[in-house]
């Protein structure tokens, strides 16, 4: 899929677009996740274990359909994204992804890339994604990357990028990137669970081109 090219203000259009201010998206009624799972690919497949949805609804509780939902990475520089899924759309410039709800008000995402770390390079802390709604700021959320080291160096998840988590791991500070279990600390269950991603093969390729 060609990547789209949106400008800012586009991505994180303003609330007061709304004509009937009660389809506003509720941020205390949406349901948005707390950890995004970067991916890569097998065979050209994204790793489905990345997939997650965010539903929108407004302060009646009503789903809001045709939302525009924007994932918004610019503080991840240890980030970068690949092509998009179907129906979802990249803005390098902005480093973000965005796609529209259905009539449920759902909007689906499976972000995939890779990341720059060498091994406690710098990076994102925790809650570093913010998720938006229409321009309304709905949640945040820690990001992981599979592919630690793919954009700088090969492409998919092998052993190299288990030394850049353990070198995270070692180095006593927080990386979003290899938090796996998502509990705001870095240590052995966090192993485990990359070892277990890694194992299943779905994220052994990379997803290039990435952004700049």
């Amino acid at each position: 899929m060609s990547r789209t090219w949106l400008t800012v203000s586009l991505l994180l259009l303003p609330a007061v677009i709304h004509a009937d201010p009660s389809k506003i998206p509720d941020p205390a009624l949406c349901t948005v996740p707390t950890l995004i799972r970067v991916v890569g690919t097998s065979g050209g497949v994204p790793d489905n274990s990345g997939a997650f949805v965010v539903t929108i609804r407004d302060i009646g509780n009503n789903p809001n359909p045709s939302a525009q939902v924007a994932l918004d990475f610019s503080a991840c520089p240890d980030l970068k994204l690949g092509v998009p899924g179907p129906n979802t759309y990249l803005d390098c410039a902005s480093h973000a992804l965005w796609t529209i709800t259905n009539t449920q008000g759902e909007a689906y995402f499976c972000v995939s890339g890779a990341g720059t770390n060498l091994g406690a390079s710098p990076g994102a802390g925790a809650l570093a994604c913010t998720i938006f709604a229409d321009g309304v700021i709905i949640g945040h959320a820690t990001v992981v990357i599979y592919d630690q080291d793919g954009a700088v160096t090969m492409p998919g998840m092998e052993v190299t990028d288990l030394g850049a988590m353990l070198k995270d791991l070692g180095s006593g500070a927080y990386f979003g990137r290899s938090d796996f279990d998502g509990d705001g600390t870095l240590g052995v269950a966090d192993l485990s669970r990359m070892l277990t991603v890694m194992g299943t093969g779905a994220s052994s390729q990379g997803d290039a081109p990435y952004c700049p």
